[in-house]
C-alpha cells in the first residue's frame, strides 16, 4: 500500500516521463484486439491537443476520484478485483469504453492494486 505522497511523486514522476516521450491518451477501436494493458502512465499531465472530460457514469460514480475537477475511472490491476468492491474491475473497464475512438484514456494515478483513469477528448488543454 502507498501513501499518498508517495502516490503524488508517482504521478509527478510519471507526467515528466510522458512529457518526454510525447505520449498520449490512448484511443480504442476495437473490443476484441485493444486490451488496457498499454495505457500510458500519464500522471497528472494533460497532453496538448486533449482536454479532460467526465468518465462516463459507473456503479462506484458516487465514489469516483477526480482528475482536475472531473469524474475518472478507479479500476483494479491487481487482475484479482471484484465486481463488489468500488473499483472496477478490467472487463467493466472495457465494457465502458468508448471504441469510436473519440476519447483518450490514461492512468493518472497509480497504487498498488488499483489505477485511476482519466478520459480525455481531442481539444485544446488547459
Amino acid at each position: 500500500m502507498f501513501d499518498g505522497a508517495t502516490i503524488r511523486r508517482m504521478s509527478e514522476e510519471a507526467a515528466r516521463k510522458s512529457r518526454e516521450n510525447h505520449e498520449q491518451p490512448m484511443t480504442f477501436h476495437n473490443k476484441e484486439t485493444d486490451g488496457i494493458g498499454l495505457m500510458p502512465f500519464l500522471g497528472d499531465r494533460v497532453p496538448r491537443g486533449w482536454k479532460v472530460k467526465d468518465a462516463p457514469v459507473y456503479r462506484a460514480s458516487a465514489f469516483a476520484p477526480k482528475f482536475r475537477g472531473h469524474r475518472a475511472i478507479e479500476v483494479d490491476n491487481s487482475g484479482f478485483g471484484s465486481t463488489s468492491e468500488p473499483a472496477l474491475t478490467a472487463r467493466e473497464f472495457i465494457d465502458l469504453i468508448d471504441f469510436t475512438g473519440n476519447t483518450g484514456y490514461g492512468i493518472v494515478e497509480s497504487g498498488a492494486f488499483q489505477v485511476v483513469i482519466a478520459c480525455f477528448e481531442r481539444g485544446h488543454s488547459l
